[in-house]
């Protein structure tokens, strides 16, 4: 289990979780700022980043909820370490400016997001996938690229949401890339 789905299930069982939800939820945004400001690509630059934004009184509530004091560092773990290091890896991911698939928003920044999860190509391949078919991308900004490694895991992208048609037919991605293509 995620440790926001942790947290959620934690204050879903509260008397009185309303206060703790609009925290979880402006820290989930604040994941998206992290993530449209680059602030991600590393672990201390994405905990400076959600210090500097949090107020003080929501880190300690979120701390207390997840029950461990390196929320941020197993958030970034969760998120972004899979996510950053395909990025990373390939001399190629960055695509220049140009148009998000996603979002449809010009002249951003754009990286490869791997329609079958890098993490899951060993054991489709053992369930006779083509290796070539394992290698397709799709050239996404990189807030709607964090966003759907955050609404997905890789095995749900890779047997559920492997083309970008498919992608998009999710409500709560359609809606996100809706909202993100007026930012």
């Amino acid at each position: 289990r995620t440790p926001i789905a942790s947290m959620r299930t934690k204050v879903a069982s509260e008397s009185c979780p309303s206060e703790h939800d609009v925290w979880l939820d402006l820290f989930e945004d604040t994941i998206a700022l992290a993530v449209e400001d680059g602030s991600s690509r590393d672990s201390s630059s994405f905990v400076a980043y959600m210090q500097e934004m949090l107020p003080l009184e929501v880190m300690n509530s979120l701390e207390n909820l997840s029950g461990s004091s390196s929320v941020l560092e197993d958030i970034w773990m969760e998120r972004f370490s899979s996510v950053e290091s395909e990025v990373l890896e390939e001399e190629d991911s960055f695509l220049g400016d140009k148009c998000c698939v996603m979002c449809e928003r010009d002249n951003v920044r754009l990286t490869r997001h791997h329609l079958y999860p890098r993490e899951t190509h060993s054991a489709l391949i053992k369930k006779g996938a083509e290796k070539v078919k394992l290698q397709e991308t799709i050239p996404v900004c990189g807030m709607c690229h964090g966003t759907i490694h955050r609404f997905f895991t890789n095995n749900e992208l890779s047997a559920e949401y492997f083309t970008l048609d498919r992608l998009m037919s999710n409500e709560k991605m359609y809606r996100f890339a809706a909202w993100a293509s007026k930012q």
